[in-house]
């Protein structure tokens, strides 16, 4: 879903959590890239197909009973 937009961790690495954070507030750069990348990426997804989508599971679970 992040794509390129976000800097993933491990949830339970406290270190890895806190030196991302340390070099992201030092880095308005690589801040301002990832806003961009994360407004491209929302692009590729829309409440109407999330909807429809949803819609559709919902049928094929309804027609498997």
């Amino acid at each position: 879903v992040v794509g390129d937009a976000a800097v993933l961790l491990p949830a339970d690495d406290v270190d890895a959590w806190a030196e991302t954070l340390r070099a992201l507030l030092n880095d308005a750069d690589r801040r301002a890239a990832l806003a961009e990348a994360g407004r491209q990426q929302a692009t590729r997804f829309s409440w109407h197909d999330c909807a429809a989508r949803t819609a559709a599971v919902y049928r094929s679970l309804a027609s498997c009973g």
